[in-house]
């Protein structure tokens, strides 16, 4: 499937009744068949938790853990204890279910040497102007983590998620004071 559709990997969300003792071993299990050299290129794995439980060992089988930051449940620490934190995205959520916005999670990528952001639920709920104001949550996002190099291009229409997942230059002093 993944290949067919040329996608470079597969996210697993990990929470509520996903949180189980034998999910090392089932992402055991996907790492050998994602990674497996005689299927053609190695697929990435990502996870999406709100849990640290029944992670540990995991981290060789991890390439991208989408936090959900944005849950109040969640504490950075126990993921930084179980992933390299260059793997740990912030997660962002533009639909009003956090009060942490891009410079809170700007200054803990920088502070914590983190991956990067991610910013979820884009247009999910299907309000009206919803996609517009998630598309300034990303703009938001990109130009903290490009401050050097000034803002996005693009002033209308979508902006590339893809373009969210970089390395922070939101280090300058200016943001972390």
């Amino acid at each position: 499937f993944l290949t067919s559709y040329n996608l470079s990997g597969y996210v697993l969300d990990y929470e509520a009744s996903n949180v189980v003792a034998w999910y090392p071993r089932f992402l055991q299990a996907l790492a050998a068949a994602l990674k497996d050299p005689s299927r053609g290129p190695s697929l990435k794995i990502g996870i999406s938790p709100s849990s640290a439980k029944y992670l540990d060992g995991t981290d060789s089988l991890t390439d991208l853990v989408l936090l959900q930051s944005y849950n109040v449940a969640v504490d950075l620490r126990d993921f930084l204890s179980v992933f390299d934190s260059k793997n740990i995205f912030y997660g962002l959520c533009p639909e009003g279910c956090s009060d942490q916005g891009p410079q809170e999670a700007c200054f803990a990528v920088a502070k914590l040497q983190l991956g990067g952001i991610h910013v979820w639920r884009l247009n999910s709920m299907g309000h009206a102007g919803q996609a517009e104001y998630e598309n300034a949550v990303m703009r938001s996002v990109y130009s903290l983590l490009h401050a050097k190099e000034g803002t996005p291009q693009q002033q209308s229409g979508f902006f590339n998620l893809a373009d969210s997942f970089a390395a922070p230059s939101c280090m300058s002093r200016d943001i972390l004071l």
